[in-house]
């Protein structure tokens, strides 16, 4: 039993399962309750084919997990790279090919919607705008703010040049809601996909459980067949001889 059982709470569960059939086969004698054991034994190893499947199933999600946070972590390098070359004016990657790399991941897309609500409120509220919020508008959004605004932060023309910048922010926001939206729903498909691909053992693992499974359906049905004969046997019922089959195989 020692080698069937992995742990103390096993072999409670594998002796109860070993007196119920004692109770449904009523074994008579050594030979009858080994073929029992036999029976309990088969029972439990196709336990252990269920538990098999499940651990590699979970193995493999556990392994699309790690690989969906590596995508994660890489779209939380590319803002870093985004913020320097915004913020800090840090030359080795261009502004706008970055803005295309954020717009491709939920995390990108919710930065920059965030930040322009923010220098958005900041434009409504003053005629002016801070240093950070002009470099977020000219380097780190869109290049046509140029047009709108000078060196020093202020706007080229009164109120109507600052309402029409509210308006182009107003609906970048919009897009770049939308485009969230649109980005969470692919993610979560992409998910869902990955998870279900795996939902199945690979070749390798599956192949190694299918033929545990059979190895272990073959002690099962002979034990159990053993174990009818020799009760009917021992009852004196008519017992025809076993069929033997021998094939060839050229």
């Amino acid at each position: 039993m020692g080698a069937i059982v992995d742990s103390v709470h096993e072999e409670e569960d594998f002796k109860k399962l070993f007196v119920d059939l004692v109770f449904e086969y009523d074994p008579q004698g050594r030979l009858e309750e080994l073929l029992v054991e036999r029976i309990a034994t088969a029972f439990w190893k196709l336990k252990r084919v269920i538990d098999a499947e499940q651990g590699e199933i979970k193995k493999a999600m556990d392994a699309a997990t790690d690989r969906l946070r590596s995508d994660s972590h890489e779209n939380m390098k590319d803002i870093a790279d985004w913020v320097k070359v915004v913020f800090m004016n840090e030359a080795g990657h261009h502004s706008t090919e970055l803005i295309r790399s954020l717009k491709r991941t939920e995390e990108g897309v919710t930065m920059l919607a965030d930040l322009a609500r923010r220098v958005r409120n900041e434009l409504e509220n003053t005629d002016s705008i801070s240093k950070r919020a002009w470099h977020f508008l000219v380097r780190g959004l869109d290049d046509d703010f140029h047009m709108f605004i000078d060196q020093e932060g202020s706007f080229q023309n009164s109120k109507e040049q600052k309402q029409i910048i509210l308006d182009i922010l107003d609906r970048k926001i919009a897009d770049l809601n939308w485009l969230n939206d649109d980005l969470r729903e692919r993610a979560s498909r992409e998910k869902d996909s990955e998870y279900q691909r795996v939902s199945i053992p690979e070749d390798v693992a599956m192949d190694r459980i299918l033929r545990y499974e059979r190895h272990a359906e073959r002690q099962l049905y002979r034990a159990m067949d053993q174990l009818e004969r020799l009760q009917r046997k021992r009852r004196g019922e008519f017992l025809p001889l076993p069929l033997k089959l021998e094939i060839e195989r050229n």
